[in-house]
Parts: structure tokens; C-alpha cells; sequence
């Protein structure tokens, strides 16, 4: 069976800003392999950053511990957090700007990934399948499509084709 980094291969060397990469493999075929030992050591090489989202605390408690164990110089540049906690900071966010006690500066608690170059939607078919009960999903959905529209955007499911085709409807429309 091909893994993930073999079908890839050297390709990612080539991505660059505004690019949206789809990789649609089944569990245990190596996504996150891939996004660990290839790409987080190659962005670090060239002094980027990777932003890695996640459906669930489990998921990111358990990367966590996984980076824990690489050299600092290469788990500085990957931060994991979850798609909820995106969601709460936003809709954080926006209450403090109805209540106008937004810092003037700026500083809304979500400039930090702004300086990510890649950004990981792992599980993305979480924004179709959580929204039936999590009203927020498009929250985080719409922020990274917003905020990473010139960066480099990666989608990764065992079940990708629909919020695939979704994904390319968004962004004609932020094109128009």
C-alpha cells in the first residue's frame, strides 16, 4: 500500500501561498505521518509555520505528546490546536467588539495565527458532520478560509468529496 508521503513525494517542496491541497486518504495511510515528519522538518527549514487544527482534544492532546519528542528547533514551528477552541475565541471576539472592549491595538486573541504559513485542516470533514450539533463549525470554517486565503491550505479526510466541493464553491465566491 502507497502511504501518503509516497504518493506526495517531493510535490510540496512546490506549494506555495494560495495554494489549497486536498489529501483524501484512508485512516492509518499516513496523513499526519506526512504532516509531521516531512512537512513540519521541510517549513522549518524554511523558517515557516504550520498551524495544525483538529476535531478533538484527545487528537490534539495526543500530537502534542507526539512533538514533544522532536528537537525544539523543529516542534517550535507547528502549533496544534483544536477547531472549537478557534470558535470560542472568535465568538469571544465578537462580543467584546458589541461591547466595545476590543483592545484598540488590535490584539483579538487570533493575530498569534496570523504568522502561521500552512494551515492543517485535519478531519475537515468536521465542519459537515459536527455542524448538526455544533452551530459554530461554520465559524472556524469561515475564518480559515478568510484568514488563510494566501497562505498555504491543507485539507486532509478519509472522507473528503463534499466539504471538498464545498471548499471550492467558498472560495470562487471570495474571489468574486
Amino acid at each position: 500500500m502507497n502511504t501518503v508521503t509516497d504518493k506526495i513525494g517531493e510535490e510540496y517542496k512546490q506549494w506555495s501561498n494560495y495554494n489549497k491541497i486536498f489529501i483524501s486518504a484512508p485512516t492509518g495511510s499516513g496523513k499526519t505521518y506526512f504532516i509531521l515528519n516531512v512537512l513540519l522538518p521541510f517549513a522549518c527549514s524554511q523558517n515557516r509555520k504550520i498551524l495544525f487544527l483538529v476535531n478533538r482534544k484527545i487528537l490534539k492532546l495526543q500530537l502534542e505528546k507526539e512533538i514533544s519528542n522532536f528537537p525544539f528547533e523543529i516542534a517550535k514551528n507547528i502549533t496544534i490546536e483544536t477547531y472549537q477552541t478557534l470558535e470560542k475565541k472568535y465568538c469571544e471576539i465578537k462580543s467584546d467588539i458589541r461591547k466595545e472592549t476590543i483592545n484598540i491595538a488590535g490584539n483579538t486573541g487570533l493575530q498569534y495565527y496570523e504568522n502561521h504559513d500552512y494551515v492543517v485542516c485535519d478531519e475537515c470533514h468536521y465542519f459537515l458532520t459536527d455542524s448538526n450539533y455544533n452551530t459554530s463549525t461554520g465559524v472556524s470554517f469561515r475564518w480559515i478560509q478568510e484568514m488563510f486565503a494566501h497562505k498555504i491550505r491543507i485539507f486532509m479526510s478519509a472522507t473528503i468529496d463534499e466539504i471538498e466541493d464545498i471548499i471550492n464553491k467558498n472560495d470562487k465566491k471570495m474571489e468574486h
